[in-house]
């Protein structure tokens, strides 16, 4: 549940209607990369974020995805702070320049865009989900070998004898021929 419009009128939040593009301005996550994405519903936020709030000539989908995809432009901008805390200061992200092509161009390569991300999309959602299922797998695993429920030691007898570093140059060995 989100917060309520009542509740935005008896505090200090604002509320900020959707759709807008909200970017992380503050944080330690900006040592690694500027966070952006689009609101579905009216949000309130903190002061490591900033709202941007789209006129009638630029898509909020195009937004958003014209700014993550500006990391590259946006990551000298940002500075730390004495403690160490990562800034994007506004004054300095405000004035970029941004290609804003006529509206129904916008729609076509945010429609783009999607088709030909969701594959990959969907391809890391599945390996998401068959790392997760593998780390639980093998915490029950240990769990029954530790509890004696399970006799791992035939399987372990019958294992070739690898010697790590044979492993690492027939990879490296591997990697050079590719």
């Amino acid at each position: 549940m989100g917060v309520t419009s009542e509740a935005a009128a008896e505090t200090s939040l604002r509320l900020i209607d959707a759709p807008a593009v909200l970017m992380v301005v503050r944080g330690m996550i900006l040592a690694r990369k500027v966070p952006v994405a689009r609101t579905i519903k009216p949000v309130t936020i903190n002061q490591d974020m900033k709202a941007l709030v789209c006129g009638p000539e630029i898509s909020t989908n195009y937004l958003t995805a014209y700014l993550a995809c500006a990391h590259n432009g946006l990551f000298p901008l940002i500075d730390a702070a004495g403690h160490g805390t990562r800034r994007l200061p506004t004054e300095r992200w405000r004035e970029l320049a941004t290609a804003v092509p006529p509206l129904p161009e916008q729609n076509a390569i945010t429609r783009y865009a999607d088709r030909v991300t969701a594959d990959t999309a969907a391809a890391k959602d599945r390996a998401d989900r068959q790392v997760s299922l593998l780390r639980e797998y093998r915490v029950r695993l240990i769990a029954d070998v530790v509890a004696g429920n399970v006799d791992v030691r035939e399987a372990a007898a019958s294992l070739p004898e690898v010697d790590p570093l044979d492993t690492v140059s027939s990879c490296e060995a591997a990697a050079g021929s590719a």
